[in-house]
């Protein structure tokens, strides 16, 4: 026992429903074509960089061939260079002492005039 509903819409309310039916169908087919879009995309996306990773696997092979065909040399080690980051600052603090040193002076000598 289904009981039937009927309701009286006027013709301007109708008018207004069948449009926003309409524009409402127009986003969802706008939507599915965004959805597809992205799909080939991201599909074109993933054939890139798996050719990618084959051209870099290629090369890095490659590479590691050439690398196998050099002649082998016996570097010379290079000496260590001394740290002298820590020397750095001192300097810097005494530049910076010198320069404070030289400012008050020239304030006392303003002060006295």
């Amino acid at each position: 026992m289904s009981q039937e509903l009927h309701v009286k819409i006027d013709f301007n309310e109708a008018v207004i429903y069948k449009r926003q039916i309409l524009e409402s169908e127009m986003n969802f087919l706008n939507i599915a074509k965004s959805v597809e879009s992205f799909r080939e995309l991201r599909n074109q996306e993933l054939r890139k960089k798996t050719a990618l990773r084959t051209r870099m696997r290629s090369l890095v092979l490659r590479a590691s061939l050439f690398e196998k065909e050099l002649p082998k040399v016996d570097m010379p080690k290079i000496k260590k260079h001394e740290d002298f980051s820590r020397i750095e600052p001192r300097r810097k603090k005494r530049v910076i002492e010198d320069e404070l040193k030289e400012i008050k002076r020239k304030l006392e000598k303003l002060n006295s005039v």
